[in-house]
């Protein structure tokens, strides 16, 4: 097709990442090879500075937005001490299911006393963790931020471009861990969200110190709403 002033590509994740090396990943990254000529409209900063610098395109990001409306700063009062928001979502590899649980076992063998939410999608596997566990499924927008104002510390974890859940729970007063590396370094604010080396024990070091440290988790408290 000719009859157009311009043409964009919309990359809301790097997809290549998506495939073991084989004829997928080298064909989607076959893609973004100068574009076609393709403006690059990109859901990240990340995303942008590959298909720049990686690939020699012309690109322009935003960040994902959080409905404000829905989702509004808490009360911390009125928060479950203790309480983590696990977002599990097997289907999707790149959200790292098994990091985050070997992290939830790690931090319970430290003594670290805890109990979970976990939601995200049906029928998710018993954890095998004796700590108090809800499984709560898919939740509405009202219903994820109900959890979200009850919960202490959220566990969202991002192989490639970041969740736009992690923005909605800082918005509602929930400090957030993820993996440290470049996609979520661009991603998001300074000191907004805990960011953690993607080692299980690591990570469990990460919730353990926003559990115990009250000054630490009241920074990222404020500083994720901010």
């Amino acid at each position: 097709m000719k009859n157009f002033l311009a043409r964009a590509y919309f990359i809301q994740d790097h997809e290549p990442s998506f495939f073991a090396v084989g004829s997928e990943s080298i064909l989607s990254e076959l893609t973004y090879n100068s574009a076609n000529g393709f403006l690059c409209i990109c859901a990240s900063a990340w995303l942008a500075k590959l298909m720049t610098e990686k690939h020699g395109n012309s690109a322009v990001y935003f960040p994902l937005a959080v409905d404000q409306e829905t989702y509004t700063p808490c009360d911390p009062k009125k928060k479950t001490f203790g309480q983590i928001a696990f977002y599990v979502r097997r289907s999707t590899p790149r959200r790292l299911f098994a990091i985050g649980l070997l992290a939830l076992h790690e931090l319970f063998a430290s003594g670290t006393k805890f109990s979970l939410v976990v939601f995200g999608e049906d029928h998710t596997p018993d954890l095998k963790l004796p700590v108090d566990t809800k499984y709560l499924g898919i939740l509405s927008s009202s219903e994820l931020k109900e959890v979200y104002a009850q919960s202490y510390v959220g566990l969202v974890l991002s192989g490639t471009n970041y969740s736009l859940i992690p923005n909605e729970m800082m918005a509602v007063g929930l400090p957030v861990v993820d993996i440290d590396g470049e996609h979520t370094r661009l991603s998001y604010k300074p000191e907004s969200v805990v960011l953690s080396h993607p080692s299980p024990k690591c990570i469990a070091n990460k919730l353990r110190e926003l559990l115990d440290n009250q000054s630490h988790w009241q920074k990222h408290f404020s500083a994720g709403i901010e």
